[in-house]
């Protein structure tokens, strides 16, 4: 009796272990990248498999069970901190939209977002494969359609935009350039640049690639395969390279 009501109270005290792991665990770890959340439960996982099978002096068919539960429960956890992260980035960037507007708005500044976009419904294998092109305006796409380049009615907005621009920095193709079939919003954009008068900065690898691959990089006042190394050093931030070669 007295080695049954032992098991009992090791299985009461396991238990209450392995829920606040469940409970407490996912929030302190979503903090954390999945990488390192993921040693730490690794690190768990050995301790608390072993707690199962030398304490709870249980049964062995009873004990393999906890054991079985205890993993699958370290499965779930981590899971549940994918979905959390990948939840929370989501979010993040859907709030941040509404932000950006709004302080575009005070600042009067026009912020243009595409108003249509070219749809596929799986991306092509090979990148250059034939695909079935269907314009969607943006707030109509279905879920289960892909936009990979700008409509025809963005590309003429953007288009009209840099005609009275003095400056104008482009960082990022407008779609998936190297398909000749979704490369005309990015065509149209670059085409748009070549025409005016206004000092043009393309700032990135795929920019860069994607001007020069379609004919207008003679034509842009400056290249750079820096994309986000060019948005930094405009928004006046220090880089170290620059820092280092202006360090007398």
């Amino acid at each position: 009796m007295r080695k049954y009501c032992k098991a009992l109270v090791n299985l009461a005290v396991a238990g209450a272990i392995l829920f606040c792991i469940i409970w407490g665990l996912p929030r302190a770890l979503v903090f954390l990248s999945p990488f390192v959340a993921g040693w730490i439960i690794a690190l768990i996982a050995g301790p608390l498999v072993r707690f199962f099978e030398e304490k709870v002096k249980l049964k062995r068919k009873i004990g393999s069970a906890f054991v079985i539960i205890a993993v699958i429960a370290l499965v779930v956890l981590v899971l549940y901190i994918i979905f959390v992260q990948l939840f929370e980035q989501v979010k993040g960037l859907a709030g941040a939209l509404p932000e950006m507007l709004e302080k575009a708005e005070k600042l009067g500044k026009k912020l243009l977002l595409p108003v249509d976009s070219a749809t596929i419904t799986e991306f092509p294998n090979p990148i250059d494969a034939p695909v079935d092109v269907v314009m969607y305006d943006s707030d109509k796409m279905p879920a289960d359609r892909e936009g990979c380049d700008i409509g025809p009615k963005t590309a003429a907005m953007f288009a009209d935009a840099v005609k009275s621009a003095k400056t104008v920095v482009w960082n990022g193709p407008m779609g998936v350039f190297e398909n000749p079939t979704l490369a005309e919003g990015t065509i149209a954009v670059a085409k748009a640049l070549a025409d005016t008068d206004a000092t043009t900065i393309i700032g990135g690898g795929d920019s860069a690639a994607a001007v020069n691959q379609l004919g207008f990089g003679d034509k842009m006042s400056h290249i750079s395969t820096g994309g986000g190394a060019s948005l930094e050093f405009l928004e006046g931030k220090e880089l170290p390279g620059v820092a280092a070669a202006t360090n007398k």
